[in-house]
């Protein structure tokens, strides 16, 4: 591939896109095989992220596919922000690759509960998706960074790329290292002490004494 071609405008998107289907992965524990990004005549690019799924949840699952989207959507508010344009909230669905769409689809015919609110559920993936490359922009560069090194092709396992396969473990063990001291500190966080629930039936019982007091005295009732 002519070295050229990496500064395009595509390319670093392509890029952007599976590094950040790599980095959500990494954070949320799955296991990666290698990243890739293609050169196709025509200037057209693709790629893919390569994802051990099995044993995570539909939610998880969902994030790391919605993460390119979202990563786009991200650069692209950035530079709406920089032209002096500011929009709360860019639509992420548009920069869904073919790819990402039959994932979702999959992902959601695998959980039939999910279908039933299918919106809430791809917002609440995009929103997790958002949080994490928000804290791993940095990272995520990097491993641009190490495609344009190594040509578009990560293999995890290739002595070639340790400094990749190094970068993803880091984000793996820190998010793991994170979560654990989040579970500590819950699990030695006091347990509130209920709040006493009113006897309902017991006053009801006062109530109906003091009204039979009332009238075997003869007491006037408003």
């Amino acid at each position: 591939m002519d070295v050229s071609l990496y500064e395009t405008e595509r390319w670093q998107k392509t890029a952007r896109h599976e590094a950040a289907h790599a980095i959500v992965a990494r954070h949320l524990g799955f296991k990666i095989g290698e990243i890739v990004v293609r050169h196709h005549p025509g200037d057209y690019f693709s790629g893919y992220a390569w994802c051990e799924s099995d044993g995570h949840s539909p939610q998880e699952r969902a994030a790391v596919a919605v993460a390119g989207a979202v990563a786009e959507e991200m650069v692209t508010q950035r530079r709406e922000w920089a032209q002096g344009i500011y929009r709360l909230y860019i639509d992420w669905e548009p920069f869904l690759s073919p790819g990402d769409r039959r994932n979702l689809n999959l992902i959601m015919e695998s959980a039939p509960v999910v279908a039933t609110c299918p919106g809430i559920f791809m917002d609440m993936a995009a929103d997790r998706a958002r949080s994490i490359l928000g804290n791993q922009w940095r990272e995520l560069e990097r491993i641009v960074g190490y495609l344009k090194q190594h040509h578009g092709c990560i293999e995890l396992n290739d002595p070639h790329t340790k400094l990749a396969t190094a970068r993803l473990r880091k984000i793996h063990e820190s998010a793991a290292q994170r979560r654990k001291l989040h579970q500590s500190a819950a699990s030695q966080a006091p347990t509130p002490k209920p709040e006493p629930r009113p006897n309902i039936p017991a006053a009801l019982g006062r109530l109906a004494r003091r009204a039979a007091e009332l009238w075997e005295s003869g007491a006037n009732y408003p």
